[in-house]
């Protein structure tokens, strides 16, 4: 099998995947983004094993981490932002420093070198917030005391 097919048959294995998982998570009332999560867990190396090499994913990857990060730029308003500045800096910050330290400290467990713990940490920590944001607006929580007090976090 060439290279087109590898990624056009790992391209079709993820479709397929999101397809059945994403309507799965929605119906629990768990959003889209963690039935994009457990379709990619179910169907990596270890899971399933439909796609067993990291490597076939690493394109589709890219692709997705782009649209995600375009996706948030457009839901994360300026003027949100500047409403919750204060939240943001006195909630969001402190908690945002405390999961890194805790991320940091378990790569370091796992024999990372203290850069690269402290990257993917910082990377983790931050994460949530696609996952929160699609939470808050399936509940109905957009402006709500609740709703803020999660965004900012």
């Amino acid at each position: 099998m060439n290279a087109d097919e590898s990624l056009l048959g790992t391209l079709f294995v993820c479709l397929m995947a999101a397809a059945l998982a994403v309507p799965g998570a929605q119906k629990l009332g768990l959003g889209r983004v963690l039935g994009y999560l457990v379709a990619g867990i179910l169907i990596g190396p270890w899971g399933l094993a439909m796609v067993r090499e990291p490597v076939e994913l690493e394109l589709l990857a890219d692709i997705a981490t782009g649209m995600m990060l375009f996706l948030i730029g457009f839901q994360l308003q300026p003027e949100t932002l500047l409403r919750l500045r204060s939240r943001i800096l006195t909630q969001g910050l402190p908690f945002w420093i405390t999961t890194t330290i805790l991320f940091t400290l378990i790569g370091l467990s796992f024999e990372l070198e203290w850069p690269k713990a402290v990257a993917v940490a910082a990377a983790l920590a931050l994460s949530s917030h696609t996952l929160i944001t699609e939470f808050v607006e399936a509940k109905n929580l957009t402006g709500s005391s609740r709703g803020d007090l999660a965004i900012s976090i």
